[in-house]
């Protein structure tokens, strides 16, 4: 029979439970947690006596009563391991050792500088600068420039590669020419000009629309005002790309062409003609004459320039050139009289290439001293040029014309005409010959014709000089000039002409056509004229107001001039006076009689007196017109004994001795 275990009673002392095993409470400490549970120490009672268990609560679990066992614990983890190292052996050696010198001492044992020298400054700015955000707008300008090399290194690594096809250099090619009509391409083009010419002009010879496309990039510059920056260092390259194209019919822009109409060849055409903004640019021989004269106008037209287009002889393949277009004007003058159109309607003759060639032959004949000398001795361009003269009066005047635009076109080209004459005239002396030529002249009454309709309508010349309102906003070379009593119009411009301008121009090539055999000078001087436009009347006016010759020239002598102007109108006086002496010495018989009633004097001595006082007093002037109206060209004013006016009172002297 089990024992049954008893349950305490209140008042009763508590019993030791049963364990199966054994407790090891020597191990753990007592935790104040028994003392809540009725275990703990009664206050009040004396020290090591047991504490009564609450009589409402059980105990769960038998503690055993007691202090800890004194018994050591055989084994811990403190006490087996430990997380720190053990101390090396000679460590105390090695903090007994002299330390090793650092890396700033080394540098300064040494000498080298690691240290600011200056003064202590603010590093704010810096330290700002190098934190602050990349601009947006340079960010931008970064990325597209780099797209920008990229483009235009994939386009010119085609166009320089010949193992591409001829196709693909071409695409590419035409791609820049595409791109260069973009105002922001071409302005970031404007660093690179130089290298993008040297890729087209490699392939110049060997293709011709990639030759084309070489010129059309030139005349894109001209466009952008960029060329003067590329003709510093390549000027040799440029003339010699303009060069072979002044003489060219049948290129790939040209009217003339044979060839296949491809796709390139349309495309090519196309950008040329947006780069003249649809208006008839004159394939390449006016293309080409077109740059040639943007490269000679202002400072454009260097010294370097200059001696490359001597050298080239680029401005004498020019003049011949217009030697074939006065022949044919020349041949269709007596048709012209019968009331047919000067000019043939089918295209073979390019007015606007005409116009281009004199802007450039104008000003190169005007400061390059050896290209005038090689131009003066070409005797047959100068006859042609004189019929060139002669025709663009004529058709700049003509009633029956109805087209506006040629009529402007052609006043243009007569005033650049005698823009190229008026040097060579000058320089008629150094070659043999072109004295005749200008003499010969006078056997075509038109010439004197055209001088006295030009002469007439001085008011209205400057007018029709003038090109299109759109012409002139798109003109790289039109800037306003301010005029003083002295100016005389930049040689090659007709923009800013007036009428005492325009003779001053004419002027010194008449004085140079008058004849001095009798015969020839009474033809000239009793050639009527007037200001009508009628065809018939092209070989000399048969209208009943028509005048002499010799009766025109002694009006603008006697005539009178706005105020204000006291050094042209001197410089035109002077002009006026040779040419009224060389017709009364050549032709003294038959001029008298014209110009004696409006001379002042009552005597033809005194009136002869008259013009030899007149010459004197304008012996200096002559020089002033050889610096202002195209003598620029290292050339020194020739002395008094040989200019015109001496050369007139030379002649003059004997008439009066003799009267």
């Amino acid at each position: 029979m089990h024992a049954s275990h008893a349950v305490p009673t209140a008042g009763s002392a508590p019993s030791t439970p049963h364990t199966p095993r054994p407790l090891k409470t020597a191990q753990s400490a007592p935790t104040p947690v028994s003392g809540r549970i009725g275990t703990g120490h009664v206050p009040g009672s004396a020290p090591g006596t047991p504490s009564v268990a609450s009589p409402s609560v059980a105990p769960l679990v038998p503690v055993a009563l007691g202090s800890p066992s004194p018994a050591k614990a055989k084994r811990t983890y403190g006490g087996n391991r430990s997380f720190l190292a053990n101390r090396p052996a000679d460590l105390d050696t090695a903090l007994s050792e002299e330390a090793q010198p650092s890396y700033s001492e080394l540098r300064k044992a040494y000498e080298v500088d690691d240290v600011d020298d200056d003064a202590v400054r603010d590093l704010t700015e810096e330290f700002n600068f190098a934190r602050a955000p990349e601009p947006i707008n340079d960010m931008r300008s970064k990325g597209e420039n780099r797209l920008f090399m990229d483009d235009i290194g994939v386009l010119l690594s085609d166009i320089n590669n010949h193992a591409q096809s001829l196709v693909l250099r071409r695409s590419s090619a035409l791609d820049v020419l595409q791109k260069m009509q973009e105002g922001e391409w071409v302005t970031r083009l404007r660093g690179h000009t130089e290298t993008v010419f040297i890729a087209l002009c490699s392939a110049q010879g060997e293709d011709p629309v990639l030759s084309a496309t070489c010129l059309l990039f030139l005349a894109l510059l001209a466009k952008s005002g960029g060329l003067r920056q590329l003709l510093e260092g390549e000027e040799e390259s440029v003339v010699a790309v303009l060069k072979s194209h002044i003489d060219l019919i049948s290129g790939p822009i040209d009217q003339g062409y044979r060839g296949k109409a491809s796709l390139s060849i349309h495309r090519l055409r196309s950008i040329a003609s947006g780069i003249f903004a649809g208006q008839e640019f004159g394939g390449s021989r006016g293309i080409a004459s077109y740059v040639l004269a943007e490269a000679a106008q202002g400072s454009a037209f260097t010294p370097q320039l200059q001696a490359s287009v001597a050298q080239e002889e680029i401005a004498v393949a020019m003049f011949r050139r217009l030697k074939d277009d006065g022949a044919l004007l020349r041949t269709r003058m007596e048709l012209y009289h019968n009331s047919i159109d000067l000019l043939p309607r089918d295209g073979t003759f390019d007015l606007y290439a005409v116009e281009q060639s004199l802007r450039a032959l104008s000003r190169i004949a005007a400061l390059s001293l050896p290209d005038r000398q090689q131009l003066s001795q070409e005797h047959d361009c100068i006859t042609a040029l004189l019929y060139l003269f002669v025709s663009m009066v004529a058709i700049a005047m003509d009633e029956e014309e109805e087209d506006e635009d040629l009529q402007r076109q052609a006043a243009r080209c007569t005033v650049l005409s005698l823009l190229t004459l008026a040097p060579l005239a000058g320089e008629a002396r150094m070659a043999e010959g072109v004295t005749a030529v200008f003499e010969s002249a006078h056997e075509v009454e038109a010439t004197v014709a055209a001088f006295g309709r030009l002469m007439f309508q001085r008011n209205k010349w400057p007018e029709l000089c003038k090109p299109p309102t759109r012409e002139r906003s798109t003109s790289p070379s039109s800037s306003p000039t301010q005029r003083n009593e002295n100016h005389v119009n930049d040689v090659g411009t007709t923009e800013s002409l007036d009428a005492i301008e325009l003779l001053i121009i004419l002027s010194p090539v008449l004085d140079w056509v008058l004849p001095t055999t009798p015969s020839a000078a009474t033809t000239v001087a009793t050639t009527p004229v007037s200001g009508c436009g009628k065809r018939e009347c092209i070989f000399g006016c048969r209208c009943p107001t028509s005048v002499p010759f010799a009766s025109l020239i002694m009006s603008l002598y006697n005539g009178k001039f706005p105020e204000g102007e006291q050094g042209r109108v001197q410089l035109l006086s002077m002009f006026l006076t040779v040419i009224l002496t060389r017709l009364v010495v050549s032709a003294e018989s038959n001029v008298r009689p014209i110009v004696e009633r409006e001379l002042a004097g009552s005597s033809w001595r005194k009136q002869l007196g008259g013009l030899r006082d007149s010459l004197l007093n304008h012996g200096s002037l002559f020089a002033n017109f050889q610096a202002l109206v195209g003598r620029a060209g290292g050339v020194e004013a020739e002395q008094d004994g040989d200019s015109i006016v001496y050369d007139a009172l030379r002649e003059l002297e004997p008439l009066i001795a003799a009267a």
